[in-house]
């Protein structure tokens, strides 16, 4: 458990300080439906259209979700618009979401 939380910690902060380091990042947006949360796990299930920027179709997936995310304003069956980052470990991490217009 411990090395988890110690993995969780390390790649919040890479999410959080990689932009202020400078570092090159990975990232993509669209919009979509929440299928799912783990607040526990911090995780989202969404449905998604095409994020063009990465190349990718539009598919279901589960992402972990950037620790500054308060998920409790996230519930299944919102449409949303997110953008996700890729981490230092490879990841893609939800690091925003708000409700689609």
């Amino acid at each position: 458990m411990m090395t988890k939380t110690f993995a969780s910690v390390v790649l919040a902060a890479a999410v959080v300080l990689a932009p202020s380091l400078g570092l090159a990042q990975e990232t993509g947006g669209t919009t979509g439906k929440v299928n799912s949360v783990d607040a526990t796990k911090h995780v989202v299930n969404l449905t998604h259209g095409p994020i063009a920027t990465l190349g990718w179709p539009g598919m279901t997936m589960d992402f972990g979700v950037a620790p500054s995310i308060d998920l409790g304003t996230v519930k299944a069956g919102d449409s949303v618009a997110f953008t996700v980052v890729k981490s230092a470990n490879g990841a893609w991490v939800v690091d925003s979401i708000k409700p689609a217009r």
